[in-house]
This record gives structure tokens, sequence and C-alpha cells, in this order.
């Protein structure tokens, strides 16, 4: 089971270009309280479902939301003893949701 720790310390914006007083506001756990779309594989997330949410203000203030399961992703990817060392078979996992999505369908 994954930790809320080696979900949170995933970047799913790494290598993304910020701008001068882009600021994360909230990045934690939360349970939903009403349907939510995944920011990144674009599955619903359903009313009661433990998920990522992170708000920030980037040139405009925005929200992401991640899935359970793409949350579950976050956390293989990272290492909590070394988060140098990434498995590489859940990144490309993770990776394919995304493109995924952008096709239209999971």
């Amino acid at each position: 089971m994954a930790t809320d720790q080696s979900i949170l310390a995933f970047n799913p914006f790494e290598g993304d270009f910020g701008e001068p007083g882009d600021t994360m506001l909230s990045n934690k756990m939360v349970v939903a309280a009403k349907p939510h779309e995944c920011c990144h594989c674009k599955s619903v997330i359903p009313k009661g479902e433990r998920h990522r949410c992170q708000i920030g203000k980037y040139g405009d203030f925005m929200t992401h939301r991640w899935c359970a399961t793409c949350c579950e992703l976050m956390a293989q990817c990272t290492d909590d003893d070394d988060y140098d060392s990434e498995n590489t078979d859940a990144v490309d996992e993770f990776e394919q949701r995304a493109a995924q999505a952008a096709q239209g369908g999971e």
C-alpha cells in the first residue's frame, strides 16, 4: 500500500518550466466530496475516493487532482529512502496512462 509521503514526493510536473511567482499553495491527500476528473489519465475520481489534490498559483489559480490508480503509480515511482532511485516500469505505466487519455481512451 502506498504511503502519503511516497505519493506526495513524486513531482508530476518535473521538467516543466515555471514562471516567477509560481507558488504551490496546497499538496495533500484528500477524500472526494463529489466526483472529479483525474488531470493525468482523465478517469473519474468518484465521491469518497482518496486522492491527491494540488492547488497552486501558476499565473492563474489551478487545482490538479490525481485518481487513486495514478497515486499508486506515483508511489511506485519513488522510493521513500532514496528518491533519486526510480522504478522505470512504474514511470512508464504512469506516462502511458496520460498518453491513452490524450488519445481518447483508457
